[in-house]
């Protein structure tokens, strides 16, 4: 808006007449005297140029008003007008003969930022990552469990790793010969004790389709987040100590599953996502709050919070780094999670 109202100003200003008028849109500029001549309510001949859908006046918007510069005995003028009447008397304006260059400048510089559209920008890099480029990468995760409270408190910690393979063929996960050893050896301890700790299984119940895929091709995910989430707005920020773009989502509630969704009485979500300046994906951050009620006297409430750091290899969109928490509580049960993924491209 800014770069229109300046680019038709400053073309104004280049017409061989005598007085500019600013006006509402649909307004009507003084039309003439009665001499016949047309009307400049401070003296003088003038014609005028309707821009926008407000009156500008010494750069602010005065609805109802118009400004007008214009000629009165052989000098400029300057004031504002309203039905008629001056409301501001005239007094003597000196233009300067850069005024022209200056609001041509002030037009090209504000152009790009009417033309941003942080949006469109993640949505063409998401279409252009489209992962042919053939991965290699190991996948880490690590995952902290604490349910109850106080000496009754259970808590599981557990670490392993996997290989990844993304080609021809489509995404492979490889198990280590030592891996497959452990977990055949925390089984069958489990097996005999059922307190025993089984940290390799543990980590590895983490790891289901659906999270290792967008660790290896994030941008099909953020795609459909981006399709199925109504756009906030996005403002500038920074990344890590450099420029970037912040867009903002609204997660709605029908991300819950149906089943769930009847007992919910509060909800909110949002997802945040940093973007470079060609629009690719750098980070992202999910929140979300639901607060509920079941079977008429069990209330509960949950967090469960997403973060993640991007890439790109090729024409590969990685999560180089996902760390999920969530909390929840109810019936006098609290439970506390946090998992850790980390992806370490190789070669």
């Amino acid at each position: 808006m800014l770069a229109a109202r300046l680019a038709v100003e400053a073309e104004a200003v280049a017409l061989p007449i005598r007085g500019i008028w600013t006006l509402e849109q649909g307004g009507r500029i003084p039309s003439r005297d009665g001499a016949g001549r047309r009307a400049n309510p401070f003296g003088g001949e003038g014609h005028g140029v309707a821009v926008d859908t407000k009156v500008a006046y010494r750069g602010a918007w005065l609805p109802g008003l118009v400004v007008a510069r214009g000629a009165r005995n052989g000098r400029e003028t300057s004031g504002r007008y309203d039905g008629g009447v001056a409301t501001t008397p005239p007094r003597p304006m000196t233009r300067s003969p850069l005024t022209r260059q200056s609001f041509l400048v002030a037009a090209l510089l504000a152009a790009p930022l009417a033309r941003a559209d942080g949006l469109a920008d993640l949505r063409a890099a998401l279409a252009r990552l489209q992962a042919q480029t053939p991965l290699k990468a190991t996948l880490d995760v690590k995952t902290i469990e604490r349910h109850g409270e106080g000496a009754d408190a259970i808590e599981k910690q557990g670490q392993a790793s996997v290989n990844l393979e993304d080609g021809a063929r489509g995404l492979q996960v490889l198990y280590a010969r030592d891996t497959l050893a452990r977990m055949e050896a925390e089984q069958r301890q489990f097996a005999h004790d059922p307190k025993a700790k089984t940290p390799t299984v543990w980590a590895l119940d983490k790891l289901e389709t659906h999270e290792i895929a967008p660790m290896a091709s994030a941008a099909s995910t953020l795609s459909r987040n981006v399709d199925e989430m109504p756009f906030k707005g996005e403002k500038a920020d920074t990344w890590n100590g450099k420029p970037a773009r912040q867009l903002t989502f609204s997660i709605p509630v029908t991300k819950l599953p149906e089943q769930q969704r009847k007992y919910v009485k509060e909800f909110d979500g949002t997802l945040a996502i940093w973007i470079a300046a060609d629009g690719t994906p750098l980070a992202s951050e999910m929140h979300v709050t639901v607060k509920g009620r079941a079977f008429v006297v069990v209330s509960f409430d949950a967090v469960d919070e997403n973060s993640a750091t991007y890439g790109v290899v090729g024409d590969r969109l990685l999560t180089l780094r996902s760390e999920n928490h969530s909390a929840s509580s109810g019936a006098g049960e609290h439970g506390d999670q946090r998992v850790t993924k980390t992806l370490q491209p190789q070669g």
